[in-house]
C-alpha cells in the first residue's frame, strides 16, 4: 500500500517490522488463551496469583525483579521455535537470593550440625553447638596397607623424609633442600612461598593420588600396592619424568602412568612458574578414601617412593 500512495510520509523510509518467537518454558503453560481460561473460570484468583506464569504472579511468588531480568537476559531472544528450560529461572533466583559476600569461603561453624540420631535422650548429653570431630586412629591392615585420618599428605612427607634420611651426602653434587608445604588445597599457598624462596633449580613434588575407590571412574585413578604413579602434563618436565623411569626400570620399581591435559591440582602448578621457571617431575602416593576421616595407603608405595627420591637425589642430574 505505501508504493503505491502519494500520501508523503512524515518518517524517513519504510517501516520495520521484525517478528520474535514466543519464550517457552518446559512444564509451564505461556498461552494468554489458555491462561485467561483459568482466570475466567475462577481457577486462580486472577493474574497476579502466585500460580500463574505471569510477571505479577513470579513477583507474588517470590521471584525478584533483578532474578527475572537476569533469566531473560540468559535466555536471550530467538526467531525460531524455542524451549528453555524452567530449571534456568530456578538457578537464576537461587544466584540471586546467594550472599555474594559469604560465596567461595567456608560456612560459619554455628552452621555446621551433626544429626546424632540418637533421639531426645541426646538432648540432656549433647548440647547444640558442641563440637565434634572424627576420633579415628592409624591402624594396620591386611596387605601392608594402613588406615589413617590426614594421610593426604602426611603419606608424602612421610616417603620423602625417609628417603633423604637414607642418601648418602658424600654422593650429593648439589644441595637439596625438603619443603613440606602447606595450604596446597587453597592455592598452593606453601608450594608459591617456597618456590620464590628456595628458587630449586628441579624439583620432585610429592602428593597423595587418587587410587581406586567407590564413586571415582576407574580411569581417573591409580591401583594402591602397584607402586608410586608419575604424571605426565604440561607442566612436568619431560626430561625429569623420563630421568625416574629410567631408575625405576633400573631398580626394578613398578610405576604407574597417570596423565592430565592442564593443570594437576598439586604444587607443581605454582613452582612450574615460580621465578624463572622450575622443571618439576610430579610422583603420586596411591591413597584410597582421599579427604575422609579413614585414608588408605599401601606401605609398599611409600618404601618404593622413598628409594627413588634417594636414587635421584644420590645421581645427580
Amino acid at each position: 500500500v505505501i508504493d503505491n500512495v502519494s500520501v508523503p510520509k512524515p518518517y524517513a523510509g519504510f517501516p520495520r517490522q521484525i517478528e520474535f518467537a514466543r519464550m517457552n518454558l518446559t512444564y509451564t503453560v505461556l498461552s494468554k488463551r489458555f491462561l485467561r481460561g483459568l482466570v475466567e473460570s475462577g481457577s486462580v484468583d486472577g493474574w497476579d496469583d502466585p500460580r500463574m506464569p505471569t510477571l505479577c504472579g513470579l513477583r507474588r511468588r517470590g521471584y525478584s525483579g533483578a532474578s527475572i531480568l537476569r533469566f531473560v537476559e540468559e535466555a536471550g531472544v530467538a526467531k525460531s521455535e524455542n524451549l528453555i528450560d524452567i530449571r534456568q529461572l530456578e538457578a537464576c533466583i537461587r544466584d540471586h537470593l546467594q550472599d555474594r559476600s559469604k560465596a567461595g569461603g567456608a560456612p560459619e561453624l554455628s552452621s555446621l550440625l551433626l544429626d546424632t540420631s540418637l533421639g531426645d535422650e541426646a538432648k540432656d548429653a549433647i548440647r547444640v553447638g558442641t563440637l565434634c570431630g572424627f576420633a579415628s586412629e592409624c591402624c594396620e591392615l591386611m596387605f601392608d596397607a594402613v588406615s589413617g585420618h590426614g594421610f593426604d599428605n602426611k603419606a608424602s612427607c612421610a616417603a620423602a623424609i625417609a628417603g633423604l634420611a637414607a642418601v648418602d651426602r658424600k654422593k650429593l653434587k648439589y644441595d637439596v633442600y625438603l619443603h613440606l608445604a602447606a595450604r596446597e588445597e587453597v592455592g598452593c599457598v606453601g608450594g608459591r612461598t617456597g618456590g620464590f624462596d628456595i628458587a630449586p633449580d628441579i624439583a620432585i613434588v610429592l602428593d597423595a593420588e587418587f587410587a581406586a575407590f567407590p564413586g571415582i571412574r576407574e580411569d581417573k585413578t591409580v591401583k594402591r600396592g602397584k607402586g608410586p604413579s608419575i604424571t605426565a602434563s604440561p607442566v612436568c618436565d619431560k626430561y625429569l619424568t623420563a630421568r625416574i623411569k629410567e631408575i625405576a626400570d633400573e631398580l626394578d620399581i613398578p610405576l604407574q602412568k597417570i596423565a592430565y591435559a592442564g593443570r594437576t591440582g598439586t604444587d607443581t602448578d605454582v613452582l612450574n612458574i615460580s621465578g624463572t621457571g622450575v622443571p618439576c617431575v610430579l610422583m603420586g602416593i596411591p591413597l584410597s578414601g582421599m579427604h575422609t576421616a579413614e585414608e588408605i595407603v599401601d606401605l609398599n608405595d611409600l618404601t618404593r617412593a622413598a628409594v627413588l627420591i634417594k636414587e635421584f637425589a644420590e645421581r645427580g642430574e
